[in-house]
């Protein structure tokens, strides 16, 4: 059977496996600007969002554009008018630029025309093509409708792309940071790593960490991005009203907001961090780039991150709380000269000072773990056991005197209380009963 001839395949056909197989949005959104212009017989391309709120502009993607700004600009009324246009009816606007529109003089050409990339409610934009000439309109409106349907499609196809590698990224930061903090004690040092990892992830100028003050009221910066550089100590009150920062704190869900009050530069990404006891503070991120119609995503993430590292953050809080009153109470114990045991609920040793362990011939460290009827006898151990067993609201300290460690002693009983109201055990002071007594 003779071999077939090899044809080259429709421009659809390229242009379908091109979306299908691409791995680079970057060069997949290229090739569509390319395709676009062969269609359109335009000479210049960018991929525009315009904000109907604050009537700015933000360029996404362009092809033989000398330079593509990040930052937005507000456009003109009769740019936004066909914009409008052109998202309401779904059809090709032609479009004039005066000698001061932005877009035009990205463009390079006097006029250009305006492609529709979805409709109003999708906030995918519109794709402004250049012309040399004005009033110039492509033979074949359909053909290029189609290639703006292509843009839809590469352009959401880019946006779920970047939410599943921000998902990835946050719960990556949160694990690192509860590997970090098991093993080392700067929860400051900790949340530094956490800072940088942000700002990467979420591509920011600066990513700065507050813990609340509860004594001084009042947010203390701990950590930032910047390591060496840039302040590294600050403290504003809870309650001041120009700090981003306090303001996000106080109000609640995490935000972008405009730095300084203007709409046109890079936003500042809020997010609180909500522990289940109290507000533990707030993590800030200044000069986030968003990429456009990535608002709701960015948000999301940012909620996931605030709500995990919070929890992760309390836990450490609690335990290195818990870690210093165990030092400050081992402190105490060991700075009286008074006969002090503490027990459990089953009346076994779980400290005692320094006196009372000399008295009862044991060292300080091996008390821990002895049950009280062998330093004490059983007659006294199970009065004691009656305190303990009772509810220590209602019971008052025992008072009772026995014949213990070779001398007889008074004995005092404090019922320990816990949170769930059922008694955690004793607080034993004993004071021997000498002659003159």
């Amino acid at each position: 059977m003779p071999a077939l001839p090899m044809t080259p395949l429709p421009a659809f056909a390229q242009l379908t496996r091109l979306l299908v197989h691409s791995d680079s949005a970057a060069a997949l959104l290229g090739r569509l600007h390319e395709h676009l212009l062969e269609a359109s017989g335009g000479v210049a391309s960018l991929v525009v969002h315009l904000d109907p709120t604050t009537a700015h502009v933000r360029a996404s993607s362009a092809c033989k554009v000398d330079y593509l700004p990040l930052e937005p600009w507000a456009a003109l009324p009769s740019e936004q008018a066909a914009v409008a246009r052109a998202l309401s009816s779904g059809r090709l606007v032609p479009l004039e630029f005066s000698p001061n529109s932005r877009a035009g003089q990205l463009l390079g050409t006097p006029a250009g025309l305006v492609v529709p990339l979805g409709g109003p409610e999708e906030g995918c934009g519109v794709v402004l093509v250049g012309f040399a000439s004005p009033g110039v309109v492509p033979d074949d409106e359909d053909r290029v409708l189609a290639m703006a349907a292509a843009f839809v499609l590469a352009l959401e196809r880019a946006r779920l792309r970047r939410a599943g590698e921000l998902r990835r990224e946050v719960e990556a930061v949160v694990n690192a940071f509860r590997g970090d903090t098991l093993s080392r004690s700067d929860v400051n040092r900790s949340l530094a790593a956490v800072c940088r990892t942000c700002a990467r992830v979420f591509v920011a100028a600066r990513a700065t960490a507050w813990l609340h003050d509860r004594d001084a009221r009042g947010l203390l910066l701990v950590a930032s991005s910047e390591g060496g550089h840039g302040p590294q100590f600050a403290r504003v009150a809870v309650v001041d009203s120009i700090s981003l920062a306090a303001a996000s704190f106080r109000h609640g869900p995490p935000e972008l907001a405009s730095q300084g009050g203007r709409a046109e530069g890079a936003p500042a990404l809020l997010i609180p961090l909500r522990g289940q006891r109290r507000a533990l503070g707030v993590l800030e991120l200044e000069g986030v780039h968003v990429e456009p119609g990535d608002e709701t995503q960015v948000i999301e993430a940012a909620t996931t991150l605030g709500r995990q590292l919070a929890a992760a953050l309390e836990n450490v809080l609690l335990f290195h709380q818990v870690v210093r009153a165990e030092r400050e109470l081992a402190g105490l114990m060991d700075s009286l000269d008074d006969l002090v045991v503490i027990c459990d609920a089953e009346l076994r040793v779980v400290r005692g000072t320094r006196a009372f362990a000399s008295r009862a011939g044991v060292l300080t460290a091996d008390l821990p773990g002895r049950e009280l009827r062998d330093l004490f006898g059983e007659e006294l151990e199970s009065r004691l056991h009656g305190v303990a067993a009772a509810d220590s609201a209602r019971v008052p300290a025992l008072e009772t005197e026995g014949t213990m460690l070779g001398s007889t002693f008074t004995v005092q009983a404090n019922p320990l209380d816990c949170n769930h109201g059922q008694p955690s055990g004793l607080v034993i002071i004993l004071r021997e009963v000498t002659d003159a007594d």
